[in-house]
């Protein structure tokens, strides 16, 4: 699971970003990032600087549904 935020954070530091790689990556930790939410591990803050690939157009639709499955 670290290295896939590793990248994602790699990668939004360039200034033409592969949406494609990090759409994939933000599909690879969901499960990871649901149970994360569930057990009440994280708040939306903690949240946005784990998963900085949020505060981006890429996907902000996941972060509404991830938002929404957990009464935030």
């Amino acid at each position: 699971m670290a290295a896939h935020t590793k990248y994602m954070e790699k990668e939004l530091k360039k200034n033409v970003k592969n949406v494609d790689l990090l759409r994939d990556r933000m599909n690879r930790t969901f499960l990871f990032r649901q149970k994360e939410c569930q057990d009440g591990a994280m708040t939306v803050n903690a949240i946005l600087e784990t998963y900085p690939a949020f505060q981006y157009p890429v996907v902000p639709a996941a972060l509404l549904e991830l938002l929404k499955r957990n009464g935030m």
